[in-house]
């Protein structure tokens, strides 16, 4: 009897600890970043429509450290247009950390889902730089989600980059409206 009485208590634990490390690592790895929504008028469609929030998710948060010349990670997020009309709107790093000291080796690459590449060879921002843009007038049609590939990569320069070596970068990207490019 005690013998299943320790079972259960044994595999009840088991379970509760292994749900709480699923619930914790989904948290840390699934964000979702909302605007505040607006009125906006949108004059090329003659139309005045308060739109709800763009909403991006799906490992929104870039976090690597301990890379090697050569290496490179890869995101995949979202971006859901719940409104219905298309709208534009821009990308943006947010709260960024960066400790490489040769920031020019850490390049990023943003594509899209269909292919189209929207930022290549750009260099990773700097440490706390404010909010600076990744990509600027990118349109999304009324109720559908695109999805995004964002690759930094660590460039192997063919020099010296140890001292790079088990450094770090983090960074959220984040949406608003903005104007769509021509």
């Amino acid at each position: 009897m005690k013998q299943k009485r320790m079972f259960v208590v044994v595999i009840s634990a088991l379970v509760i600890m292994i749900s709480l490390t699923y619930q914790g690592t989904y948290s840390y790895f699934s964000a979702s970043v909302e605007g505040t929504g607006n009125t906006e008028n949108n004059q090329s469609q003659g139309q005045t429509n308060t739109l709800q929030n763009l909403i991006i998710s799906e490992s929104a948060n870039v976090v690597s450290s301990n890379m090697i010349p050569g290496d490179n990670v890869t995101y995949t997020f979202t971006v859901e247009n719940s409104n219905n009309i298309d709208v534009c709107y821009n990308l943006l790093w947010s709260n960024t950390t960066n400790t490489f000291i040769n920031q020019q080796d850490l390049l990023v690459k943003l594509e899209k889902s269909d292919g189209t590449v929207l930022l290549e060879s750009s260099q990773f921002p700097a440490t706390n730089s404010g909010t600076t843009m990744l990509v600027e007038g990118t349109s999304i049609e009324a109720d559908t989600t695109d999805t995004f590939t964002l690759t930094v990569t660590y460039q192997n320069t063919e020099e010296d980059q140890t001292a790079d070596m088990g450094k770090s970068f983090s960074g959220t990207i984040v949406g608003e409206l903005g104007e769509c490019s021509p």
